[in-house]
């Protein structure tokens, strides 16, 4: 066997141990007794020629969620439903992939921190005070179909699958409790 031959199989050997070594912290196994090889796997990792399998090699325990809510009196509050993200917790999500719907994409990771993170979230509030039908279209409903909303607003719930005696009973697939206001209720200066 040529030298060539045996050192592409060293060196895949080694890059499927490395990937196995990352693979196996990941889950948590043993963690103390791969000690020792932190310093191979840091110096590999700085190649970039090794990582963790997945789009996310960690994901969050919790679903939080925006719902974004229009009123015309500050008083009755209507939310505008996303076409592929949990807000009804009767409806069903529905099949996305390999589509990647930009709009909820951002509000999912917007969730993850605060407006003051995303500085997109607040001209895309602006203009469904406005009432633009190209950022309304985005939406899978407009709630406020003849004119737009006196005000707007965003709150967060955190999501949860029911259980299926809860399911048969009331037919919701979700529950959310509030976690309190993602933006708090703004108006345009008319």
């Amino acid at each position: 066997m040529q030298r060539s031959s045996w050192a592409a199989r060293i060196l895949g050997a080694s890059l499927i141990a490395i990937g196995l070594l990352q693979l196996v912290t990941m889950f948590g196994v043993a963690s103390a007794l791969l000690d020792p090889l932190d310093p191979i796997n840091f110096r590999v990792q700085s190649f970039h020629v090794v990582n963790r399998y997945g789009l996310f090699a960690i994901m969050t325990t919790s679903r939080k969620e925006i719902v974004i809510e229009g009123s015309d009196d500050g008083e009755t509050w209507k939310a505008y439903e996303f076409k592929y993200k949990p807000g009804d917790v009767n409806r069903r999500l529905p099949w996305v992939a390999p589509y990647q719907p930009r709009l909820d994409w951002q509000i999912w990771f917007a969730a993850l921190s605060d407006y003051q993170s995303n500085p997109w979230f607040q001209q895309l509030l602006i203009r469904l005070l406005e009432g633009r039908s190209e950022v309304t279209s985005l939406f899978a409903s407009n709630p406020f179909p003849g004119s737009p909303p006196r005000f707007i607003r965003a709150v967060m719930y955190d999501y949860h699958f029911t259980d299926w005696p809860t399911r048969r009973k009331t037919g919701a697939i979700w529950t959310r409790t509030s976690t309190g206001d993602y933006f708090p209720p703004v108006s345009l200066r008319r």
